[in-house]
């Protein structure tokens, strides 16, 4: 009799498992899309024009949300800058990890701090590369953003859970499904 109430509980509680396994599986995408705030400083000596940010992550899907803000944005004034993402992308497929910023005059000096939010349907989201472009001296007109002089935050996003609680569900599964096989469980089968 004891045999089986424990195949009974076992059953129960692999339906849970499955169920949760389920429920992780109908959430997942959604906690993927990502949508974060991103700050670069320009460093350097000179002026720059645009702004080249590449993000991991995004399937080829990156844009940028709302307005992008220069600031203290001392003389020259930036205005609004043309935007390239995935929406307004440059000549070819419409698939991208980059967003490009150009003002079309080299406006953002030295010190000034450029602000936008990006969103992807994929993620979480993280950054490959940042490169200001149009700066007078720079070998090429290319400087690459140092470490430290951006940043990459969104304090009210739901953290991206990644592949791992799904694989460790799997593998938990996979042991308990083993488990009542031995014990004849998944046969109602009685010792």
């Amino acid at each position: 009799m004891e045999r089986m109430d424990r195949s009974v509980v076992l059953r129960g509680v692999a339906l849970a498992v499955l169920a949760g396994v389920w429920v992780a599986l109908a959430v997942m995408p959604a906690l993927a899309a990502d949508n974060k705030k991103f700050t670069v400083t320009k460093g350097g000596a000179a002026n720059a024009q645009d702004l080249h940010v590449t993000f991991a992550w995004t399937g080829g899907d990156i844009r940028v949300v709302g307005a992008v803000t220069v600031a203290p944005d001392a003389p020259p004034v930036c205005g609004a800058p043309a935007v390239k993402d995935s929406d307004n992308p440059p000549p070819g497929p419409n698939t991208t990890n980059t967003v490009e910023l150009d003002w079309g005059a080299a406006c953002v000096n030295p010190g000034d701090t450029v602000e936008f939010e990006v969103n992807t349907a994929h993620g979480p989201l993280a950054v490959a590369a940042v490169n200001w472009t149009g700066v007078a001296g720079a070998p090429g007109g290319i400087e690459a953003a140092g470490p430290g002089s951006y940043s990459l935050t969104d304090p009210d996003a739901v953290p991206a859970l990644g592949p791992w609680p799904l694989l460790a569900a799997g593998v938990l599964l996979a042991a308990l499904a083993g488990r009542l096989r031995s014990l004849g469980a998944w046969r109602g089968e009685r010792s």
